[in-house]
């Protein structure tokens, strides 16, 4: 009997090993690396919180407009700061990004709910702001950047 057993140990001794080595056997799943948008980008250098693009990077590309106006209406210093830059794209382009068009409809659908979403709800005279930009036309970024440029 006791040998036996010695025979079964000494087999998976050498039989582990040399399955673990085994070319076959995939590499363990890395997540998929996730490059975030240049609206997104250039909106994060506008509130000046570069350093959240790493927490973006995991937010799927489509749902980074409601992402980034939930994070406005939790920080309202950074809303004042968005505001402003589409109120400079509008004189230079006669538009704002498609992009942050759709931030600011997210934040008109939002502040309503605000309170049950645990933030306090933007002062009336900043969402009169937000509503009359988001009757801007909306236009593409490079539209904006070239128009900026002349």
């Amino acid at each position: 009997m006791m040998k036996v057993f010695a025979a079964a140990v000494l087999t998976a001794a050498l039989v582990l090993p040399a399955a673990a080595q085994a070319p076959n056997v995939p590499a363990p799943a890395q997540p998929p690396q996730q490059i975030i948008n240049l609206s997104l980008m250039e909106a994060l250098i506008t509130v000046e919180r570069v350093d959240m693009a790493g927490v973006f990077s995991f937010v799927p590309e489509v749902n980074t407009p409601l992402a980034f106006a939930d994070y406005l209406l939790r920080s309202l210093g950074s809303l004042k700061r968005f505001i402003k830059k589409c109120r400079k794209d509008y004189k230079v382009a006669q538009g704002i990004s498609e992009w942050d068009k759709q931030v600011l409809l997210y934040i008109v659908g939002l502040n309503p709910s605000s309170v049950a979403l645990g933030f306090e709800q933007v002062p009336e005279g900043r969402m009169k702001e937000v509503g009359e930009l988001c009757m801007l036309p909306g236009i593409p970024l490079q539209v904006i950047v070239q128009r900026r440029g002349k």
